[in-house]
């Protein structure tokens, strides 16, 4: 296989990361345009407003789409060499093999009946791709093979041209059981209300290591180590450790043993109330999907395992197609060897060391003079399987066709893994953080305001350092209010009119006995205000500042020509009531944005935001 795109490790590593940061988009209420910049990323931390959780669908790893293609299937559509002409090379609007119809992806493997890449590009699509086996498939005419690859993911609409969402099974397995909140994982492992039950927590390895102190090895499956501990403890402990657990509460049955053994007691063989070792190698990660009751048969998840299923046990280190170039050559130089002319099917003759042959029959016509001339190839009758390396074996080859040159021949082998899991190698990939957000997801988060004009991606941290999200699992959804909030009363204000509250964007400071500095000014500004819904007589005024504490009950601050008396501040908090520190966070991107809540406000409004990571093909 020929021009692997290492923007895999990239994509995979910029997901992940993203994904274990916990990050949120954040509105925000800005008095300045927002680019991307130093300035612009710190003044970001202040004028956020509003903080959603990206959740894992809203993490997608895509592939780019060259400019100019249309990535969906379309019959009849007159466009010579718009479909490949081979899987790999180069990838643009002349050769391209990737395209979508009825939410499946498929990977056309040749465009033409005799793999010409001389003629490749002239026949015209006329059916439907169908086949949604994950076998190799061909169009009824015969001048299309395709195979599919991937059901395309849940709710992922065709809402982006640019962008194809590529699965992982391996990814996906462990998508399909993260719990919506880290309270139903302990309930439904431990058994409502058992969370608190004390025992011991035997914890073992996933994968095989190596012990560098010890000098030995461990199998998938043998114990990492015995913990005494409660049993939703248990559970957390081996998601962070990313292992497998058994938790055996103190008294069960069948234990040997209550309590851990002490660390000198235990080895591989004396493990206390552990086995020393459980069985955690006897089903595939695809087959655990297949194999799962639980999860619907619709869903994309098992589907997607299902295509797994095929890749990994079928089409793996296959041929997807062989081509060969025939321009400039004539018909006498296309004639077949006097050894061979009277044999009447021809094999292309591969050099290889595969597991399954594939047969690939040799093309043929007759020519003016009656004689037999080479055509082409046909799409594999076989396509074998476990080939690292094929070309031509130009001996036999040469004896075949003496005036043919077999580095005019190229052998598209599928990679070792099948087309699914090797996606995002073959084709020019990126990490996708594609969110909507709604009015309704706006108002829940009780802010008064409804304008913004900035977004970006942040990580957000409270007073003590804290992820504010850190307890949140990667499918479970939140929202956060960041601004601090002030109600007053106005000297000689009884009871509120519009015209009494501070305006939008207007600047105060803080009374200059809570302020250290003698020689800076503070300039916190008005995000927005509304009378209170509790008492006519108090104003409720989302603020901008960095130093909310410079602000106590019973201070007076002068908001353009009214005097306003604090009567109450709340600064924003986390679920464990701890403080957010806004400027503690970590701007991650940051773009301009013009969003109006009170804009047709009895319609459903909905706002997409997308950034791409990765390369640009």
């Amino acid at each position: 296989m020929t021009n692997l795109n290492q923007t895999s490790i990239i994509t995979n590593s910029i997901y992940d990361n993203l994904l274990s940061k916990k990050v949120a988009l954040v509105l925000g209420n800005d008095d300045k345009t927002s680019t991307n910049s130093v300035d612009t990323n710190s003044k970001g931390l202040i004028s956020s407003s509003i903080a959603f959780k990206l959740t894992g669908p809203d993490l997608k790893r895509v592939i780019k789409v060259p400019p100019g293609v249309d990535k969906v299937w379309k019959v009849d559509k007159n466009k010579p060499g718009y479909y490949s002409s081979s899987i790999y090379g180069t990838q643009d609007i002349t050769n391209w093999p990737l395209y979508i119809q009825n939410g499946y992806l498929f990977m056309i493997l040749s465009n033409h009946q005799n793999n010409r890449t001389d003629l490749a590009g002239e026949n015209i699509p006329r059916h439907s791709l169908t086949d949604t086996t994950g076998n190799f498939a061909r169009t009824p005419d015969e001048k299309f093979s395709y195979v599919c690859i991937q059901k395309m993911p849940d709710r992922m609409s065709d809402y982006n041209r640019n962008y194809i969402s590529i699965s992982s099974p391996k990814r996906e397995k462990e998508q399909v059981h993260t719990y919506t909140t880290f309270g139903r994982e302990v309930s439904r492992k431990c058994g409502p209300g058992n969370q608190n039950i004390c025992g011991s927590c035997c914890i073992y390895n996933s994968s095989f290591e190596y012990d560098s102190i010890k000098g030995t090895t461990s199998d998938i499956g043998d114990l990492y180590g015995c913990f005494e501990t409660k049993c939703y403890k248990c559970i957390e402990l081996a998601n962070k450790l990313g292992m497998e657990y058994v938790f055996r509460a103190f008294g069960s049955t069948g234990a040997t043993g209550d309590k851990c053994l002490s660390c000198d007691s235990e080895t591989s063989t004396e493990c206390g109330p552990c086995a020393c070792s459980i069985d955690l190698t006897s089903k595939s990660y695809y087959s655990d999907i297949l194999d799962d009751n639980d999860i619907s048969s619709s869903v994309s998840s098992k589907q997607n395992a299902k295509f797994e299923k095929v890749n990994q046990e079928e089409h793996s280190g296959s041929i997807a197609s062989a081509w060969i170039d025939l321009s400039g050559y004539t018909e006498e130089e296309r004639r077949i060897s006097v050894a061979y002319k009277d044999i009447s099917d021809l094999y292309a003759p591969i050099l290889g060391s595969p597991e399954e042959e594939a047969t690939i029959r040799i093309n043929t016509v007759v020519d003016s003079s009656g004689n037999r001339m080479l055509q082409g190839f046909s799409f594999p009758e076989n396509h074998g399987k476990g080939y690292l390396t094929a070309q031509i074996n130009s001996t036999i080859w040469n004896n075949m066709f003496p005036s043919i040159n077999a580095n005019k021949i190229t052998i598209e082998i599928i990679p070792i893994g099948g087309f699914l899991s090797n996606l995002d190698k073959i084709f020019n990939c990126g990490m996708l953080i594609s969110k909507v957000i709604t009015r309704k997801d706006i108002e829940s988060t009780e802010t008064i305001q409804d304008t913004f004009n900035q977004w970006s991606i942040q990580e957000i941290f409270d007073e003590n350092g804290m992820n504010v999200f850190s307890n949140y699992t990667d499918a479970q959804s939140r929202n956060f209010l960041l601004d601090p909030v002030i109600e007053a009363t106005k000297t000689g204000v009884l009871s509120f009119q519009q015209n009494d509250l501070p305006a939008d964007d207007s600047t105060f400071t803080p009374p200059t006995e809570n302020v250290k500095f003698s020689n800076t000014t503070f300039n916190d500004r008005v995000k927005k205000s509304e009378v209170s819904k509790t008492a006519s007589n108090k104003v409720v005024i989302e603020i901008e500042t960095p130093k909310p504490r410079n602000y106590v009950v019973g201070d007076k601050i002068t908001i353009g020509s009214g005097t306003y008396t604090i009567t109450s501040l709340t600064l924003p908090e986390t679920d464990a009531l701890t403080t957010i520190v806004p400027t503690q966070s970590i701007v991650h991107h940051i773009e301009k944005a013009s969003i109006n809540t009170n804009i047709n406000p009895s319609l459903q409004q909905s706002w997409r935001f997308q950034v791409y990571f990765g390369s640009k093909g």
